[in-house]
């Protein structure tokens, strides 16, 4: 952690703030707008993003070493899923006999989460995200036995709660959940909107310290409960370090202002390339219209093409027209019947000398004639 959230640190200690978020893999969602003034800010992590074990450890494991010991096996598993060993965080739930209900992901996971935290709030505490539904019920009033959920749009975030303890947890694939509840006899309790998850991240510190359950590399930083007398023992350092602090912030001003300046001169020459294309796209669609008005001054073709539109069958289709100047145009498709297609061209009174170029043969796929016919335009040159 940087000096700059040290003092915002400093600063909520004195104008106590707390706030709560739900990282859903994309960005973190809050019960409302961020606040503009120092907070702590506590964070639920969504199961969808999480992998689950159940593991059971020797009870000869001292309880110093269990933390080290989960985050061993933890760490294996991943080895095993991703096919690469990376140091890993671990949240365990203790269900008791020795077995542990442990959230666990790569630290690399965790750590791209930091970019996304807006200034002035200080990261202060992850876990998953049954841990802030809990704290969000238990601010209600002592819970029942039953299923506690939310759905967030994109699955279920839920746990099940059983003689005064959390038993494990509700699938997080919208599909698996809603099967649990179906066969659920016992009770539901479901919160709704993602507010109750956001809300109950900023309520995690009220739990009761056995349910304060938080990855390891990230623990809840809670607000320390001194005397705010004692403090001004502490004011002097703050002030040695506020010289230091406002030469950082200045540099960073700096810094942003380069940054900015920067990025508008790579949106400028964007920009640029921007028009260079709309000046070749221009050029070429002035090219396209002088070749059209090419076409459009040989009027006899173009009523030619009107009239096939017009003569031939619905079922006929073709496949391929070529105009051989000054007045042959031969055609190529299929057709119900080819017989019919020439009789129409006969008739028409832009066509003249129809003839069928080839024998007519049938595509065994659509059942329809293949044929290529040649026809002269009337009244050409």
């Amino acid at each position: 952690m940087d000096l700059v959230r040290y003092w915002y640190l400093v600063r909520e200690f004195f104008h106590p703030l707390s706030q709560g978020a739900y990282y859903d893999g994309e960005g973190l969602r809050s019960a409302g707008p961020w606040p503009s003034r120092p907070a702590r800010l506590y964070v639920a992590v969504s199961h969808g993003t999480l992998y689950f074990q159940h593991l059971r450890l020797p009870a000869a494991v001292p309880p110093d070493k269990l933390p080290q010991a989960l985050a061993l096996e933890a760490g294996r598993l991943l080895n095993l899923m991703e096919g690469q060993a990376e140091e890993v965080s671990c949240a365990p739930l203790a269900l008791g006999g020795g077995e542990y209900l442990v959230a666990f992901r790569e630290r690399s996971f965790f750590e791209k989460l930091r970019p996304l935290v807006p200034r002035p709030l200080v990261l202060c505490g992850l876990f998953p995200a049954w841990v802030a539904l809990l704290a969000w019920f238990w601010q209600r009033g002592p819970l029942s036995d039953g299923l506690y959920f939310v759905r967030t749009g994109a699955g279920v975030e839920g746990f099940v709660w059983e003689g005064g303890q959390v038993r494990g947890l509700v699938p997080f694939s919208p599909r698996a959940a809603e099967a649990l509840l179906k066969e659920h006899e016992g009770h539901l309790h479901e919160a709704e909107g993602l507010e109750a998850l956001a809300q109950g991240a900023a309520l995690v510190p009220s739990l009761p310290p056995k349910w304060q359950v938080s990855f390891d590399r990230y623990p809840l930083r809670l607000r320390p409960q001194v005397s705010k007398k004692a403090l001004l023992l502490w004011l002097l350092p703050v002030l040695l370090w506020g010289v230091g602090l406002g030469l950082e912030h200045r540099t960073r001003e700096l810094q942003h202002r380069t940054q900015a300046l920067t990025q508008r001169l790579k949106a400028l020459r964007q920009e640029e390339e921007a028009l260079k294309k709309q000046l070749e796209e221009q050029k070429l669609l002035e090219d396209l219209a002088r070749e059209i008005q090419s076409y459009q001054q040989d009027s006899s073709l173009l009523k030619a093409l009107a009239e096939l539109a017009r003569v031939l069958p619905a079922d006929t289709w073709v496949r391929k027209l070529e105009f051989r100047a000054p007045d042959v145009i031969q055609l190529w498709g299929e057709s119900r019947n080819t017989l019919e297609v020439v009789k129409r061209l006969e008739e028409s009174p832009l066509f003249r000398e129809v003839k069928v170029l080839s024998s007519v043969t049938k595509n065994p796929r659509t059942g329809k004639e293949n044929f290529a016919i040649r026809a002269h335009l009337e009244g050409s040159p």
